[in-house]
């Protein structure tokens, strides 16, 4: 299939799930006389907890990218489960990635490490764009699976910081090494 990276098809539906999860969020903490989120119990009565907004970066292989994004953290149900939904953009090995995520995330409490280490999957709609000789390109998107491992350490204000590595399943890249922070944690992780 040719085309153009942004395909009108496709951009609006990035768009349509881009500003649906932004005005989400809000809503799911910050509801008609519910306290602001440093103020609430993660996950104790089963409502989704807004718990801050960041940027993460790394490199992927197959295709070997430099990848960066951002990303807004959901607690849910429970303390130890995250969700973290994504948009990331990977350039190089002559293609240009557009990627959104939804990767769940399970806390693994009581270990002696100097982070929080967690384990998880995610599923992924990647765009491809592959730019070819002479000016043509052609682009495409697939769908796919992470699975997740990463170690998350707290800093002052609630801020925290993560290394995480991904392998993918399905038409995504293969694997991922990344590090991200979050600002505005309603608490600290640990």
């Amino acid at each position: 299939m040719t085309g153009t990276c942004f395909n009108p098809r496709w951009t609006r539906r990035l768009l349509v799930a881009v500003v649906g999860l932004a005005l989400t969020v809000p809503t799911v903490s910050f509801g008609q006389g519910s306290p602001p989120p440093w103020e609430q119990d993660a996950g104790s009565s089963g409502e989704v907890e807004w718990l801050g907004w960041g940027a993460q970066g790394g490199f992927s292989i197959d295709p070997d990218q430099l990848v960066i994004g951002l990303h807004t953290d959901l607690a849910a149900f429970q303390e130890d489960l995250l969700f973290r939904p994504l948009f990331e953009l990977g350039f190089g090995d002559n293609v240009t990635l557009l990627d959104f995520e939804l990767d769940a995330l399970y806390r693994l409490r009581g270990s002696d490490l100097p982070g929080l280490p967690y384990l998880g999957a995610g599923l992924a709609i990647v765009h491809y764009r592959f730019d070819l000789q002479h000016g043509h390109g052609a682009s495409n998107s697939e769908a796919g699976l992470h699975l997740i491992g990463g170690i998350e350490r707290d800093f002052d204000a609630g801020h925290s910081a993560y290394l995480e590595l991904k392998l993918g399943v399905g038409d995504v890249p293969d694997f991922k090494l990344g590090v991200g922070f979050t600002l505005g944690r309603g608490r600290p992780v640990r």
